[in-house]
């Protein structure tokens, strides 16, 4: 029974991807720019796992497709925080984050780690700089809590499930070598806790941006 719900949950949770994004469809002429860049993401994440849908069903290695997504998913959620902590950090350390991710992330896909092989360094590292992002975040809205409530606001919602979802997978992909190792049935149950926490983000960003202008 329990391994019917993991196999349930592998396979057909991600598919959530799609109620944020049909949220964000039907509402992003109205979103200030950060709510747009959030969009622009989701439907990279829906593409992206549509056409590694096909290929997985087709048999085919789809992982140089997620080494392409964590290029992109990297550099829109920079551009998020970026509209996000703009006057709180300095633009020139974003340029610096995105100019050094980029070349690490290529050099990482041809010669460190195999472009057919997941890509648990550039994974990582995209995990450690968004988490860092994120607490910045935080940090520069935390004197809103004294006159404002910050849980109505969208962007909470949209940064908590980021902040949650690549503190989880940076512990994953940081030890993805080591649970290569292990059988089988265990691997299952490691990436069904990464499908759990895709949940929780998917579900958090989707709360963001249905309060966003809500009476």
């Amino acid at each position: 029974m329990l391994e019917q719900i993991r196999n349930f949950i592998f396979e057909y949770a991600p598919w959530l991807i799609f109620l944020p994004w049909l949220i964000a469809l039907v509402k992003q002429g109205r979103f200030p720019p950060p709510l747009k860049t959030i969009f622009l993401y989701l439907t990279t994440a829906v593409c992206t796992h549509v056409l590694s849908f096909v290929l997985w069903k087709q048999k085919t290695n789809n992982l140089p497709l997620l080494h392409i997504y964590t290029l992109a998913e990297y550099l829109l959620l920079l551009r998020f925080y970026y509209l996000l902590l703009k006057g709180f950090l300095p633009t020139s350390l974003f340029y610096a984050l995105a100019g050094t991710f980029t070349l690490f992330a290529f050099l990482d896909s041809l010669y460190i780690e195999n472009i057919f092989s997941l890509n648990t360094y550039s994974r990582s590292i995209e995990a450690l700089i968004l988490i860092f992002l994120s607490v910045c975040w935080f940090i520069k809205t935390l004197p809103d809590t004294a006159t404002d409530h910050i849980s109505n606001k969208p962007n909470h919602y949209i940064v908590s499930g980021l902040l949650i979802y690549f503190a989880g997978s940076v512990v994953l992909f940081s030890f993805m070598s080591l649970i290569e190792e292990f059988a089988q049935k265990f691997k299952m149950n490691v990436w069904s806790i990464h499908t759990l926490l895709l949940v929780i983000l998917y579900i958090l960003i989707s709360i963001g941006l249905w309060k966003h202008n809500k009476k």
